[in-house]
């Protein structure tokens, strides 16, 4: 399956190349937490060690919230089960908040919607 791009919805600081706040997650099944042994570590106090996981299953890409002290939410709803991600979702782990995308965005193209977004505000 192709990797899942989880972009910030956070301003990331472009000189701070040693935390970056995306995520580029490339294998799965994989495991999002605190925890040294995280396929992708998230070092923030909100996450906890073992936060959540992301699987294949039926050709489709699920999350799973592994009892994370703060939860895990897609598009606004706690993910109490095995939860489809889709292009586009929302996704909050803890209170971390992410676009899910299927294709890695250029920081210019983000520019741009961010942008077109405060225009139209």
């Amino acid at each position: 399956m192709n990797p899942l791009y989880l972009e910030s919805l956070i301003p990331e600081d472009p000189t701070d190349a040693e935390e970056p706040l995306s995520l580029e997650i490339s294998h799965f099944p994989s495991l999002v937490g605190r925890a040294p042994e995280c396929d992708y570590r998230l070092s923030n106090v909100l996450i906890s060690r073992r936060h959540c996981c992301f699987f294949e299953r039926d050709n489709q890409l699920y999350v799973r919230d592994l009892g994370s002290r703060n939860g895990t939410h897609l598009n606004g709803r706690p993910v109490a089960d095995d939860m489809v991600v889709h292009e586009g979702d929302r996704l909050d782990i803890g209170y971390l908040p992410y676009r899910v995308r299927r294709a890695k965005r250029s920081r210019l193209s983000r520019i741009f919607e961010g942008a077109r977004g405060t225009a139209s505000s």
